[in-house]
């Protein structure tokens, strides 16, 4: 019997991805995390390998010719800590958060992100 012969035809389609579901799941629960960023006074962790894959910027400031001298701990002073808190939900999410929830409508910040 040759090779070709015993080969399994493969009938089932494989399930669909949940890559997505994972990566949110792991910045919800903060398993493992390796870096901080203070913004506005507020600490949010986050994975540098997630985050380096999903921004250039990143990669650059995490493990390239920018690389920050303490990757444990970013300081961010150009962003405001909810518009930072929505950048993280996309890069493990793939979507931005719902703004009413994320931001007050009222706000200055949210009338910003909604133009």
């Amino acid at each position: 019997m040759t090779d070709a012969e015993r080969t399994i035809p493969y009938s089932q389609s494989p399930p669909p991805s949940d890559i997505v579901q994972n990566f949110g799941q792991l910045l919800e629960s903060l398993e493992e995390s390796d870096v901080e960023f203070e913004v506005e006074g507020e600490i949010f962790a986050a994975h540098k390998l997630v985050i380096a894959a999903r921004s250039p910027v990143f990669k650059a400031q995490l493990f390239g010719a920018f690389k920050d001298q303490n990757t444990k701990c970013i300081r961010v002073e150009d962003m405001k800590a909810p518009v930072f808190k929505a950048l993280l939900h996309y890069l493990y999410w793939y979507v931005f958060p719902d703004v009413e929830e994320s931001f007050s409508l009222n706000s200055k910040w949210a009338k910003t992100m909604m133009s």
